[in-house]
C-alpha cells in the first residue's frame, strides 16, 4: 500500500542540542530569511514610490510576494507555538530557551489574512484593509503592506536580541551579539537596493520621460530603532 503523505516522514526539525548549533542556524536560516524580507521590503517600497507603469515589469508585485513569504516565516518563528521536538512543523524561538514574543498587529489582525489572502486560493475580491505599523488606527490594503510587515519583523528581531543578551544561561549571550550584528548587516544592505545603480537608473529614466519629477528621490524606510 503506497503511503499517502511520506512527506510526513521527514524529519523538519532535527534537534539542536548545542549552542554552536543554534549559533550556526541563525547565522545559515534566520538571518537569510531576514535579509530577503528587508531587501524585498525596500524593493517594494522603491517601486511602489517610482511608479514607472511599465508594462510587461512586475518587480513590485515580485517583491510584495518575496516579502510576504520571509514575513510569514520570521512571524511564526517569533510569535507562534508549534509541536513538540523532532515532530514539530518548523521551528520556534524557543528553541534558543527565550519566550515567545508577542506582536497584537500580526497575532490578531495580520496573521489571517496573510494566510488565508496570500496562501491560497480565494476570492480576493474584497480588500482587506490592516492596520498599519507607524500608526495601528490608519489601515492600508493587505497589497500596500510589505514595509509594515518587515518593520515589525524587526522590531521582534531586536526583542529577541535582548532576550539573548539577557539569557539566564551565559553560553546564550554571545549569540545574541551574533543576532544583534545580523541585523544592522542586513538593515545597511537593504539600504542600498534604494541607492544601487539599477534604481538609479530607473529613476534618470523617470525623470527623463517625465513620468518622474525632477527633484524625486525614494525616501529612505526608518526601520525601528
Amino acid at each position: 500500500m503506497v503511503q499517502r503523505y511520506p512527506f510526513r516522514m521527514v524529519q523538519r526539525t532535527p534537534a539542536m542540542t548545542s549552542v554552536a548549533q543554534l549559533e550556526h542556524y541563525l547565522e545559515e536560516h534566520l538571518t537569510k530569511e531576514l535579509a530577503w524580507l528587508l531587501r524585498a521590503a525596500t524593493e517594494w517600497h522603491a517601486q511602489h514610490c517610482m511608479n514607472l507603469g511599465i508594462d510587461g515589469y512586475s518587480m513590485q508585485v515580485y517583491a510584495l510576494d518575496s516579502t510576504v513569504l520571509h514575513a510569514r516565516t520570521l512571524f511564526e518563528f517569533f510569535t507562534q507555538n508549534t509541536s513538540v521536538g523532532q515532530n514539530a512543523n518548523y521551528y520556534n524561538c524557543t528553541v534558543y530557551k527565550v519566550p515567545l514574543i508577542g506582536s497584537i498587529l500580526y497575532q490578531f489582525h495580520w496573521r489571517r489574512p496573510i494566510h488565508s489572502h496570500m496562501m491560497h486560493a480565494q476570492d480576493r475580491r474584497p480588500v482587506t484593509q490592516l492596520p498599519t505599523y507607524d500608526d495601528h488606527a490608519q489601515t492600508k490594503p493587505l497589497n500596500e503592506m510589505p514595509v509594515d510587515f518587515a518593520k515589525e519583523i524587526v522590531r521582534l528581531w531586536r526583542v529577541f536580541v535582548k532576550d539573548l543578551n539577557n539569557h539566564t544561561n551565559l553560553q546564550f549571550r554571545p549569540i545574541g551579539a551574533t543576532a544583534q550584528t545580523a541585523l544592522a548587516s542586513e538593515i545597511n544592505a537593504a539600504k542600498r537596493v534604494r541607492t544601487n545603480d539599477v534604481t538609479q537608473r530607473q529613476i534618470a529614466v523617470g525623470k527623463e520621460t517625465s513620468r518622474l519629477e525632477p527633484n524625486f528621490s525614494i525616501p529612505q524606510i526608518e526601520w525601528p530603532a
